[in-house]
């Protein structure tokens, strides 16, 4: 009896502590758990905050030992945001370098790029301190907003006035280098080490009768599929664009300028073989596109990155010169089947004029999409350059080097062998059950018929060619995905 007694006695003032935390928070300062709903001795994580006058004292209590890594530092961070996504938000961070040393930081989010604001932190942190026990962190800072006005215009902006409007918050920890306090990206998929996020905003000023708003929900999850799907649908769509644009479409072009003279009387099925060709591989390549439009919108949640932010790092610039090439191109891609559907019969007048901008079009589309694909190597969802550097560039240099040279070696050799008056009446075998002759019959010599073998043997080469690199860059997309998950 007397021991238990003893136990209690022992316990007692710890068990009054628990109890008074948890009837001040809301009271006396907002709280805020994770995972939501834990016991407070069970939370990996304890977030509290109170406002006093322009002050944002501000406190985080959290386990390292999810990002416990040798000779790497860990940092915990609690964001702020207007819409739940992590990209213009102003972040609040408590850096550990692994070595018993501590620094607090304002920085700012700007997309998938970090920047820790040295002017600002300098500014507006009144007060810092901290204690690790046991690889637990505990960092608690004070942050004056009166002084946000003596800030610069550009860290004004990036510095939002939090405590003043109601805000999503939201937490992420992850490693940090060791020497120079940087952080490094956190988790991006499924578990306790991605970000997570209130589920409702919240005012950070005691605004109730009894006190503070507390998050009681919050979630890791902040789209209608999950991350791993997200990252799936990426990957997919990568890959068919790459094999939409750099296989099909590229031999179809080469095809229907450069090889439709070799046979321009044979046809197939009614119509000419090359033409035949030619549209199934772009009507295959345009289902391909629309196929892998559709994965990239259900991923991004029916948005478009179309502008660069403020903190505009290669990879930002990426993300909206991708946005708007792929665009285009895909627009132009689309069109063009129906551009193709109206065109004029092969005794009219227009005919040419409609192939040259059918040629056009086509060209322009191609390009556009290859300037997509290359701005798509720095984007963090690809992760080309994050595993495998600049070896992607390299390949997808030197499919454009090849397709260059192959179009000056096919346009050479045409310009030898065909009149410009044969270049024009080959349109007309193209016609579906037509029967309209061919004015300038073939050329049965020898070296005719050496031109047009050679073209030929020029496409099947750059089909093996592109077959190949469409199919090294394939591997890479899919090992990156592999890797980072």
């Amino acid at each position: 009896m007397f021991n238990r007694v003893s136990i209690f006695l022992i316990f007692l003032p710890f068990i009054v502590i628990v109890c008074n935390s948890e009837k001040r928070c809301g009271s006396e300062y907002g709280c805020w758990s994770i995972p939501p709903g834990c016991a407070e001795n069970e939370c990996t994580v304890l977030i509290r905050w109170f406002v006093d006058d322009t002050i944002l004292h501000l406190e985080m209590d959290a386990s390292l030992n999810d990002v416990t890594q040798t000779n790497m530092g860990a940092y915990v961070a609690v964001g702020f945001s207007d819409d739940q996504r992590m990209d213009d938000n102003m972040v609040i961070e408590c850096v550990y370098n692994g070595r018993e040393e501590v620094r607090p930081y304002v920085s700012y989010n700007d997309g998938n790029h970090n920047a820790q604001l040295h002017a600002a932190s300098e500014l507006l942190i009144l007060d810092a301190n901290f204690s690790l026990i046991d690889n637990k962190i505990f960092c608690g800072i004070d942050l004056d907003f009166d002084q946000r006005g003596a800030l610069s215009i550009i860290d004004q902006a990036k510095v939002d006035d939090v405590i003043s409007k109601p805000i999503y918050l939201q937490f992420a920890l992850g490693l940090a280098d060791p020497y120079t306090f940087a952080k490094k990206k956190h988790s991006l998929w499924d578990g306790p080490l991605y970000p997570w996020t209130s589920s409702k905003q919240i005012h950070l000023r005691a605004i109730t009768p009894y006190g503070y708003e507390t998050i009681d929900e919050a979630t890791q999850s902040v789209t209608f599929i999950s991350r791993n799907l997200t990252y799936v649908l990426v990957t997919l769509h990568s890959v068919m664009m790459l094999w939409a644009w750099w296989f099909l479409a590229s031999n179809a072009i080469l095809l229907a300028r450069y090889c439709k003279f070799a046979w321009p009387s044979t046809k197939l099925c009614g119509a000419a073989v090359w033409f035949q060709f030619h549209r199934s591989l772009m009507v295959l390549s345009v289902v391909l596109q629309v196929i892998a439009f559709l994965f990239v919108i259900i991923q991004a949640g029916f948005k478009f990155y179309l502008w660069c932010t403020m903190e505009c790092t290669m990879e930002h610039f990426s993300k909206p010169t991708h946005t708007w090439t792929g665009l285009i191109a895909f627009t132009l891609a689309v069109f063009q089947p129906f551009f193709a559907w109206i065109r004029p019969s092969g005794i009219s007048k227009f005919r040419y004029a409609f192939s040259c901008l059918h040629w056009f079009i086509g060209m322009t589309a191609f390009v556009v999409a290859s300037v997509a694909i290359i701005s798509a190597i720095p984007l963090s969802k690809t992760a080309l350059a994050q595993h495998h550097a600049k070896l992607p560039n390299f390949w997808m240099g030197l499919y454009l080097i090849f397709f260059t040279i192959t179009t000056i070696i096919m346009e050479m050799l045409v310009a030898r062998n065909v009149s410009k008056r044969t270049r024009r009446e080959s349109d007309n075998a193209a016609l579906i059950y037509s029967k309209i002759p061919i004015v300038e019959r073939q050329s049965r010599t020898p070296r005719a018929v050496c031109n047009r073998r050679l073209r030929v043997f020029v496409l099947l080469l750059h089909t093996m060619g592109s077959f190949a690199i469409c199919s090294i860059l394939s591997k890479m997309l899919i090992d990156s995905y592999f890797s980072s998950h």
